[in-house]
């Protein structure tokens, strides 16, 4: 008995236990950081001005009234609505049509916005269908807070700014390849990727709660890269799994014996295993591109595992005509 075959099993299972261990810290990304290439100039350009001209994240939430025309019911339910997304940890404030200041109705101009306080739905007289006239015929409302059929209006929420992981991402900029920079940027990454997760979460528990007769839409940037890694693993998982059924099946058609199936599927999970394992250690972030490769993986591996086993067989085979 050689070294190999007396202490590979036990280094096999050792090495399966730790890439199990690290399996937990595999990531999926739909970042900026993955999709955009660092020599973008593109994105350098929009980056450079964007700091130049600042804007505040936020996402957008449409309600439509299932009814017809925005009515008294409608409003009633955006302050309630306002007052909840408010309580969100991670929200800093909300824009709607219940916010936006009556300024044609009321003989106002924009410049007096800073010098009294302006009407606005929640405070104002005028009837409501006046009001509404105003805002969707407004070049600065129509389409953006509400439509044209006065039907659907939009809360604007505004999230509060990550200060910490800002700093670090600029950091990281300037200093691309310092290791403690790097370590520092991707745990404040996964830690505000895990807020926002949550953030959204709640948003979304709050509207579908509400069993009215109401329509909600959900939208932003940060709720774009929540559902698309969100589909990613949702992908990985089903299209594995598939894969998985799919070579259970056809190595059992082909070989007609459990253990052929066991064996070769046993080595192709340990290798697939191994590899997310390794990528965890390593801390690296897979793209929505580079997700398929536990499905390529274990097609390649089962594909070889074949070759192995038929070559066996036919060895073993002949080994036992040539004895008799």
């Amino acid at each position: 008995m050689n070294i190999f075959q007396k202490f590979g099993a036990p280094i096999a299972i050792i090495f399966f236990i730790i890439a199990v261990y690290f399996s937990q810290n595999f990531k999926l990304d739909a970042s900026s950081d993955t999709l955009i290439l660092k020599s973008d100039e593109d994105f350098q350009f929009f980056e450079f001005y964007n700091e130049i001209f600042t804007s505040q994240n936020f996402l957008i939430l449409a309600i439509k009234n299932l009814k017809g025309e925005i009515d008294h019911d409608y409003i009633n339910n955006i302050n309630v609505l306002k007052k909840k997304l408010e309580n969100i940890k991670g929200v800093e404030s909300t824009f709607s049509i219940v916010d936006a200041p009556i300024l044609l109705l009321n003989n106002q101009s924009l410049s007096d916005l800073a010098n009294q306080e302006i009407e606005n739905i929640n405070t104002t007289d005028l009837k409501l269908k006046l009001v509404l006239d105003e805002f969707r015929n407004s070049p600065i409302f129509q389409d953006q807070i509400i439509n044209k059929k006065a039907d659907l209006s939009s809360i604007i929420i505004y999230l509060k700014k990550n200060t910490e992981f800002d700093l670090i991402k600029k950091q990281k900029k300037t200093n691309p390849d310092i290791n403690h920079i790097k370590q520092n940027y991707n745990l404040l990454k996964y830690q505000n990727n895990k807020e926002k997760d949550i953030l959204i979460k709640n948003i979304r528990n709050i509207i579908t709660k509400d069993q009215s007769d109401y329509e909600y839409f959900l939208g932003g940037i940060d709720m774009i890269t929540n559902d698309a890694i969100a589909f990613i693993k949702n992908d990985v998982i089903v299209f594995s799994v598939s894969v998985i059924v799919f070579i259970i099946f056809i190595l059992f058609i082909i070989y007609r014996d459990i253990k052929w199936v066991i064996i070769p599927l046993s080595s192709s999970i340990f290798a697939v295993t191994f590899m997310t394992g390794f990528i965890g250690m390593m801390n690296w972030e897979i793209t929505a591109i580079s997700s398929n490769f536990i499905s390529l993986m274990l097609i390649l591996s089962i594909s070889m595992n074949i070759h192995i086993i038929n070559d066996y067989q036919l060895n073993y085979s002949d080994h036992k005509i040539t004895n008799k």
